[in-house]
């Protein structure tokens, strides 16, 4: 809220220039950065590509989020509400109950969908990023917030290809946002794609576990409670015959990887399920009994592993879904255009959603870019503009510093200054710095700063205790 934004730069922060400054000052601000958001992003994905080979494919991950508002109406209602005045206005039909609307957004943004907040109740915006493969901004869209994973893929796809034209592409993305007609869209963009790939009733993996194709061991690190563990995964290269591509004339592969930890602790899991189940049909194994339904229907995570007997009207165990689950146990698979890369390339290349999901987790926890105030669409994408900067700027500390943003933030807590007066003469004096505080200002290449000085002017130390 840019009121509490006012509030807290008279009554906290020390910044002499806000004394005579209003919430007016910073709207302005925000529409004069909106008509600047092209350069600002500029200027951020150049210092992302920095860390990028110039000639190489470029691998972009993509991703969403939502971002949840204090409005009570979405943005629909109160397009319908500002109709209903034209409507009173232009044909005196009834006049609404509700006042005129002060911001209307068409077509609607303010949307209420799918929360990944977890506040399915409060209109929300979905943000787009493609990043690279540290995690830095490449482009974002924000776009309504009933908007699909899947019809967010293109508008990310062509914010990249429009700011880098010549740069090939690797589209990185889950399988939630990688349908065959979106792959075929990508396609015309002239970008590839490295996607998930659901294993359970798919024919891409099908075809990839029943290719006579051998198993590969790959080693791979894993951290668990910050220790290093060494294991060696399972990895299938298959390619992909053409109809079953999304585009027949461009080749595909898909991997198939499997975690053996994973692996044993899924069969776990389906071994309890499967003794759960059959404790339960020893109980009651008739499809309906009383006129009431089996219990086992109502238990989703049952579902799949029994089936019934059409001729005895009793609920069994499926043994055949039952050993499909073992087969799968631990097992994922992804589908890509890149047919060059190895197994393990493409398995690193994939794992770099983790850093946008990072950049997700820093723009609502550090960031806190959600609750938003904003009710006009262009000041709304100001502010997602603003956290992107904010982001950007905690990761140049974290990346110069070899800290986290909160080990950072922590050195500085406690840090104030505060307004003194004596003999007539006021000056401001700050806490001592820390010595890990000043070791991070070292590193960012500035200088710890006075510790007095007076409200008129930063005055060295010496001539500040003259002043006293």
């Amino acid at each position: 809220s840019k009121h509490a934004c006012v509030e807290w730069l008279h009554s906290e922060a020390w910044l002499p220039e806000a004394a005579d400054w209003s919430a007016d000052h910073l709207y302005r601000a925000m529409d004069f950065l909106f008509a600047q958001r092209g350069a600002v992003m500029a200027h951020l994905r150049a210092r992302a590509l920095e860390a990028e080979p110039g000639d190489d494919c470029l691998p972009s991950c993509l991703d969403t989020t939502t971002a949840c508002t204090e409005a009570d109406m979405d943005d629909a209602a109160i397009v319908a509400r500002a109709e209903a005045w034209l409507n009173h206005r232009l044909h005196g039909g009834s006049q609404p109950d509700d006042p005129f609307p002060q911001v209307v957004n068409e077509p609607p943004l303010r949307m209420r969908g799918h929360s990944k907040d977890g506040h399915p109740e409060s209109p929300q915006i979905v943000l787009g990023l493609a990043t690279s493969r540290s995690g830095a901004v490449l482009a974002y869209e924000v776009m309504a917030g009933n908007t699909s994973d899947k019809a967010a893929t293109l508008p990310l796809v062509r914010s990249v290809r429009a700011a880098l034209p010549e740069r090939p592409l690797l589209a990185v993305m889950d399988a939630g946002m990688a349908s065959q007609a979106h792959l075929r869209a990508l396609n015309a963009e002239g970008a590839g794609w490295l996607a998930g790939l659901g294993v359970k009733r798919n024919r891409l993996a099908s075809h990839a576990l029943g290719d006579p194709t051998p198993w590969a061991g790959l080693p791979r690190t894993t951290h668990r409670n910050r220790t290093p563990k060494v294991a060696t995964w399972e990895t299938k290269l298959v390619d992909v015959p053409e109809p079953l591509r999304a585009v027949p004339v461009v080749p595909e592969r898909v991997l198939l990887l499997r975690n053996p930890d994973r692996a044993r602790r899924d069969r776990r899991k389906i071994g309890n399920l499967v003794a759960d189940l059959q404790n339960a049909l020893s109980q009651n194994d008739a499809v309906e009994r009383d006129g009431r339904p089996n219990p086992v229907f109502g238990r989703s995570a049952l579902k799949g592993l029994y089936r019934i007997d059409s001729a005895a009207q009793r609920v069994v165990i499926d043994e055949d879904a039952v050993a499909r689950e073992r087969e799968l146990a631990g097992l994922r698979a992804m589908r890509t255009t890149d047919t060059t890369s190895t197994a393990d390339a493409l398995l690193t290349a994939y794992q770099q959603l983790l850093a946008t999901e990072d950049d997700f987790r820093m723009l609502k926890s550090g960031v806190e870019i959600r609750p938003f105030w904003h009710r006009n669409r262009d000041r709304i994408e100001a502010h997602v503009v603003i956290c992107l900067i904010a982001m950007a700027m905690i990761r140049h500390v974290e990346s110069v510093t070899g800290l986290s943003w909160r080990e950072v933030s922590a050195a500085f807590t406690g840090v104030v200054a505060t307004e003194l007066a004596s003999g007539g003469a006021t000056w401001w004096q700050r806490t001592e710095l820390r010595p890990d505080a000043v070791t991070i200002l070292q590193k960012l290449g500035s200088i710890p700063g006075y510790e007095r000085w007076t409200s008129d002017a930063v005055l060295p130390v010496r001539q500040a205790k003259e002043v006293q």
